[in-house]
Protein backbone atom coordinates (compact mmCIF):
# COMPACT_ATOMS: atom_id res chain seq x y z
CA UNK A 1 0.00 0.00 0.00
CA UNK A 2 2.20 2.80 -1.26
CA UNK A 3 1.34 6.18 0.25
CA UNK A 4 0.95 9.42 -1.65
CA UNK A 5 2.77 12.22 0.17
CA UNK A 6 2.35 15.92 -0.53
CA UNK A 7 4.54 18.35 1.38
CA UNK A 8 4.27 22.12 1.54
CA UNK A 9 7.95 22.87 1.20
CA UNK A 10 9.50 25.48 3.49
CA UNK A 11 6.45 27.69 4.03
CA UNK A 12 5.26 26.13 7.28
CA UNK A 13 2.93 23.58 5.73
CA UNK A 14 1.96 20.35 7.40
CA UNK A 15 2.91 17.03 5.87
CA UNK A 16 -0.11 15.07 4.70
CA UNK A 17 0.08 11.39 3.78
CA UNK A 18 -2.66 9.19 2.35
CA UNK A 19 -3.05 5.46 2.19
CA UNK A 20 -5.56 3.57 0.10
CA UNK A 21 -8.93 2.17 1.19
CA UNK A 22 -11.13 -0.48 -0.36
CA UNK A 23 -13.38 0.46 -3.29
CA UNK A 24 -11.66 3.73 -4.11
CA UNK A 25 -8.90 5.11 -6.29
CA UNK A 26 -5.51 6.17 -4.98
CA UNK A 27 -6.24 9.40 -3.05
CA UNK A 28 -4.68 12.81 -3.39
CA UNK A 29 -4.17 15.00 -0.33
CA UNK A 30 -3.39 18.68 -0.07
CA UNK A 31 -1.08 20.43 2.35
CA UNK A 32 -2.59 22.95 4.76
CA UNK A 33 -0.95 26.22 5.85
CA UNK A 34 0.12 26.39 9.48
CA UNK A 35 -2.31 29.30 9.95
CA UNK A 36 -5.13 26.79 9.52
CA UNK A 37 -3.80 24.49 12.23
CA UNK A 38 -6.56 22.67 14.05
CA UNK A 39 -5.23 23.70 17.44
CA UNK A 40 -6.10 27.32 16.56
CA UNK A 41 -9.70 26.41 15.75
CA UNK A 42 -12.10 25.96 18.68
CA UNK A 43 -14.92 24.29 16.74
CA UNK A 44 -15.32 21.00 14.88
CA UNK A 45 -18.19 19.93 12.63
CA UNK A 46 -18.51 16.21 11.92
CA UNK A 47 -20.86 14.49 9.52
CA UNK A 48 -21.17 10.73 9.05
CA UNK A 49 -23.24 9.41 6.14
CA UNK A 50 -23.92 6.77 3.55
CA UNK A 51 -25.01 7.47 0.00
CA UNK A 52 -27.27 5.59 -2.38
CA UNK A 53 -25.01 3.25 -4.38
CA UNK A 54 -26.40 4.32 -7.76
CA UNK A 55 -25.02 7.85 -7.32
CA UNK A 56 -21.87 7.07 -5.30
CA UNK A 57 -19.42 7.86 -8.10
CA UNK A 58 -21.10 11.19 -8.78
CA UNK A 59 -21.40 11.89 -5.05
CA UNK A 60 -17.64 11.60 -4.60
CA UNK A 61 -17.05 13.89 -7.56
CA UNK A 62 -19.57 16.45 -6.24
CA UNK A 63 -18.27 16.30 -2.68
CA UNK A 64 -14.64 16.86 -3.64
CA UNK A 65 -15.12 19.29 -6.53
CA UNK A 66 -17.99 21.45 -5.27
CA UNK A 67 -19.22 20.77 -1.76
CA UNK A 68 -16.01 20.83 0.29
CA UNK A 69 -14.42 23.80 -1.53
CA UNK A 70 -17.73 25.68 -1.19
CA UNK A 71 -17.83 25.09 2.57
CA UNK A 72 -14.19 26.06 3.06
CA UNK A 73 -14.91 29.36 1.30
CA UNK A 74 -17.08 30.37 4.28
CA UNK A 75 -15.31 32.78 6.69
CA UNK A 76 -14.46 30.88 9.84
CA UNK A 77 -14.24 27.41 8.23
CA UNK A 78 -10.51 26.78 8.20
CA UNK A 79 -10.18 23.33 6.65
CA UNK A 80 -12.12 20.23 5.67
CA UNK A 81 -11.19 16.56 5.49
CA UNK A 82 -13.09 13.73 3.80
CA UNK A 83 -12.71 10.14 4.94
CA UNK A 84 -14.01 6.69 3.95
CA UNK A 85 -14.07 3.68 6.22
CA UNK A 86 -11.89 0.80 5.10
CA UNK A 87 -14.56 -1.89 5.34
CA UNK A 88 -18.13 -2.19 4.07
CA UNK A 89 -19.95 -1.17 7.26
CA UNK A 90 -22.49 1.63 7.73
CA UNK A 91 -21.69 5.35 7.69
CA UNK A 92 -18.99 4.77 5.10
CA UNK A 93 -18.14 8.47 4.80
CA UNK A 94 -17.02 10.98 7.42
CA UNK A 95 -16.41 14.70 6.88
CA UNK A 96 -14.54 16.80 9.45
CA UNK A 97 -14.48 20.62 9.34
CA UNK A 98 -12.23 22.79 11.51
CA UNK A 99 -14.03 25.97 12.58
CA UNK A 100 -13.01 29.20 14.28
CA UNK A 101 -15.93 28.39 16.57
CA UNK A 102 -19.31 26.66 16.35
CA UNK A 103 -20.86 30.12 15.89
CA UNK A 104 -19.73 29.90 12.24
CA UNK A 105 -22.62 27.48 11.67
CA UNK A 106 -25.12 30.23 12.49
CA UNK A 107 -23.39 32.84 10.34
CA UNK A 108 -25.11 34.26 7.30
CA UNK A 109 -22.51 33.01 4.77
CA UNK A 110 -22.92 29.44 6.04
CA UNK A 111 -26.71 29.41 6.38
CA UNK A 112 -27.01 30.91 2.90
CA UNK A 113 -25.23 27.87 1.44
CA UNK A 114 -27.51 25.50 3.38
CA UNK A 115 -30.72 27.34 2.48
CA UNK A 116 -29.85 28.05 -1.17
CA UNK A 117 -28.08 24.94 -2.48
CA UNK A 118 -26.65 24.71 -5.95
CA UNK A 119 -28.47 22.52 -8.51
CA UNK A 120 -25.83 19.83 -8.04
CA UNK A 121 -26.30 19.90 -4.26
CA UNK A 122 -30.08 19.70 -4.67
CA UNK A 123 -29.59 16.60 -6.78
CA UNK A 124 -27.35 14.90 -4.20
CA UNK A 125 -29.26 15.66 -0.99
CA UNK A 126 -32.09 13.09 -1.39
CA UNK A 127 -29.50 10.32 -1.71
CA UNK A 128 -27.96 10.80 1.76
CA UNK A 129 -28.80 8.12 4.35
CA UNK A 130 -27.66 6.94 7.80
CA UNK A 131 -26.61 10.52 8.48
CA UNK A 132 -25.36 11.85 11.82
CA UNK A 133 -24.16 15.42 12.27
CA UNK A 134 -22.74 17.21 15.30
CA UNK A 135 -20.88 20.39 16.08
CA UNK A 136 -18.35 20.29 18.90
CA UNK A 137 -16.38 22.73 21.00
CA UNK A 138 -12.76 21.57 21.06
CA UNK A 139 -11.76 21.37 24.74
CA UNK A 140 -8.39 19.63 24.41
CA UNK A 141 -5.81 18.89 21.71
CA UNK A 142 -2.44 17.19 21.54
CA UNK A 143 0.12 16.61 18.81
CA UNK A 144 0.15 18.21 15.37
CA UNK A 145 -0.35 17.47 11.71
CA UNK A 146 -2.82 15.44 9.66
CA UNK A 147 -2.63 11.66 9.57
CA UNK A 148 -3.62 9.29 6.80
CA UNK A 149 -6.00 7.39 9.12
CA UNK A 150 -8.56 8.50 11.68
CA UNK A 151 -10.45 7.00 14.59
CA UNK A 152 -13.55 8.96 15.67
CA UNK A 153 -14.79 7.76 19.05
CA UNK A 154 -18.30 8.80 20.15
CA UNK A 155 -18.88 9.13 23.90
CA UNK A 156 -22.16 9.35 25.83
CA UNK A 157 -22.72 10.47 29.42
CA UNK A 158 -19.17 11.57 30.09
CA UNK A 159 -18.14 13.59 33.13
CA UNK A 160 -16.69 17.02 32.26
CA UNK A 161 -13.07 17.33 33.36
CA UNK A 162 -10.85 19.26 30.97
CA UNK A 163 -7.58 18.36 32.70
CA UNK A 164 -8.32 14.63 32.64
CA UNK A 165 -9.23 14.78 28.97
CA UNK A 166 -6.03 16.66 28.12
CA UNK A 167 -3.95 14.08 29.99
CA UNK A 168 -5.65 11.28 28.05
CA UNK A 169 -4.82 12.94 24.73
CA UNK A 170 -1.19 13.36 25.80
CA UNK A 171 -1.09 9.61 26.46
CA UNK A 172 -2.79 8.82 23.14
CA UNK A 173 -0.24 10.69 21.03
CA UNK A 174 2.56 8.73 22.71
CA UNK A 175 1.19 5.56 21.09
CA UNK A 176 3.08 4.28 18.06
CA UNK A 177 2.03 6.00 14.84
CA UNK A 178 -0.44 8.43 16.43
CA UNK A 179 0.19 12.03 15.33
CA UNK A 180 -2.58 14.12 16.86
CA UNK A 181 -5.73 13.88 18.95
CA UNK A 182 -8.65 16.18 19.75
CA UNK A 183 -11.50 16.06 22.27
CA UNK A 184 -14.75 17.85 21.49
CA UNK A 185 -17.95 18.40 23.46
CA UNK A 186 -21.16 18.44 21.40
CA UNK A 187 -22.62 21.96 21.28
CA UNK A 188 -26.37 21.44 21.61
CA UNK A 189 -26.98 25.11 20.75
CA UNK A 190 -26.14 24.48 17.09
CA UNK A 191 -29.34 23.76 15.13
CA UNK A 192 -29.72 20.80 12.82
CA UNK A 193 -30.19 21.07 9.07
CA UNK A 194 -33.78 21.15 7.89
CA UNK A 195 -33.23 19.20 4.67
CA UNK A 196 -32.21 16.15 6.71
CA UNK A 197 -35.11 16.40 9.16
CA UNK A 198 -36.37 12.98 8.14
CA UNK A 199 -32.95 11.33 8.38
CA UNK A 200 -31.04 10.11 11.39
CA UNK A 201 -32.29 10.90 14.90
CA UNK A 202 -30.48 13.47 17.07
CA UNK A 203 -27.00 12.39 18.14
CA UNK A 204 -27.04 9.93 21.03
CA UNK A 205 -23.57 11.00 22.13
CA UNK A 206 -22.17 14.02 23.95
CA UNK A 207 -18.47 13.98 23.08
CA UNK A 208 -16.19 13.03 20.20
CA UNK A 209 -12.52 12.07 20.34
CA UNK A 210 -10.45 12.13 17.14
CA UNK A 211 -7.14 10.25 16.88
CA UNK A 212 -5.05 10.59 13.72
CA UNK A 213 -2.35 8.10 12.76
CA UNK A 214 0.23 7.57 10.04
CA UNK A 215 -1.11 4.21 8.87
CA UNK A 216 -3.95 1.78 9.43
CA UNK A 217 -1.79 -0.89 11.05
CA UNK A 218 -0.57 1.54 13.72
CA UNK A 219 -4.09 2.76 14.41
CA UNK A 220 -5.51 -0.76 14.59
CA UNK A 221 -2.75 -1.81 16.99
CA UNK A 222 -3.45 1.19 19.25
CA UNK A 223 -7.25 1.33 19.13
CA UNK A 224 -7.91 -0.76 22.26
CA UNK A 225 -5.53 1.38 24.28
CA UNK A 226 -7.08 4.56 22.83
CA UNK A 227 -10.55 3.33 23.74
CA UNK A 228 -9.44 2.47 27.30
CA UNK A 229 -7.88 5.90 27.79
CA UNK A 230 -11.04 7.61 26.50
CA UNK A 231 -13.31 5.51 28.75
CA UNK A 232 -11.22 6.29 31.81
CA UNK A 233 -10.97 10.01 31.08
CA UNK A 234 -14.66 10.38 30.24
CA UNK A 235 -15.79 8.32 33.21
CA UNK A 236 -18.16 6.47 30.89
CA UNK A 237 -18.46 2.99 29.45
CA UNK A 238 -20.70 4.32 26.65
CA UNK A 239 -17.92 4.68 24.07
CA UNK A 240 -18.39 3.73 20.42
CA UNK A 241 -14.88 3.50 18.89
CA UNK A 242 -16.18 3.20 15.33
CA UNK A 243 -14.12 1.95 12.36
CA UNK A 244 -10.81 3.16 10.99
CA UNK A 245 -11.33 5.88 8.38
CA UNK A 246 -8.90 6.60 5.53
CA UNK A 247 -8.25 10.15 4.35
CA UNK A 248 -9.63 10.84 0.86
CA UNK A 249 -9.29 14.59 0.45
CA UNK A 250 -8.13 17.62 2.41
CA UNK A 251 -8.80 21.27 1.60
CA UNK A 252 -7.59 24.21 3.68
CA UNK A 253 -7.11 27.94 3.44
Amino acid sequence: MAPVVVAGGTSGYYLVSCGSAQRRRTPIAFSVPASSATMEATGILLLWNDIDPEVEVEYNRWHSREHVPERVSVPGIRAARRYARADDGPQRYLSVYDLDSTAVLSSRPYTALVERPTPWSQKMRPHFCNMARCACRRVASAGAGVGAWLLALRVAKGKPDKATRAAALDAIIELEGVLAADWGLVDARVPGIAWNAGGAPPSAFDEVVLAQATDREALAASRRRIEALVRAAAGSDAVDPGPEYALLHLVGK
